[in-house]
């Protein structure tokens, strides 16, 4: 039998999907976890192979997004602020006039004292 007339293998064609279609350049929400997420990264890093700068261009797109996605996750920054606690006092000041007639101001513990003798 001629090479001409044997029967094609009929393999079924895998769709071809223009990933630069404006369709496909939609944005969507996809939940991973970290671990899916660098489990795909690492995937695409080693085998990712693109051809024509569109596909560069998207190629670069994709992987910039994943490396964002995948930054560490830094703890909240908190701001301690120290102060130095100062004890308040109220402090009254009085007059008192001496036995020479001068007239003298005082604080509170000063009369405290005063009243303690």
């Amino acid at each position: 039998m001629p090479e001409d007339a044997a029967p094609a293998e009929t393999q079924p064609e895998s769709p071809q999907i223009n990933i630069l279609d404006p369709v496909y350049q939609e944005e969507i929400d996809l939940k991973l976890t970290r671990g899916q997420a660098l489990f795909v990264y690492n995937f695409l890093e080693a085998n990712i192979q693109p051809r024509g700068m569109a596909m560069v261009e998207f190629s670069y797109d994709m992987m910039k997004r994943f490396q964002l996605a995948l930054e560490p996750v830094s703890e909240p920054q908190v701001a301690v602020e120290t102060a130095e606690v100062v004890e308040e006092t109220k402090e009254t000041f009085v007059s008192k006039k001496t036995a020479d007639g001068t007239t003298v101001f005082e604080n509170n513990v000063a009369i405290k004292e005063l009243m303690e003798e």
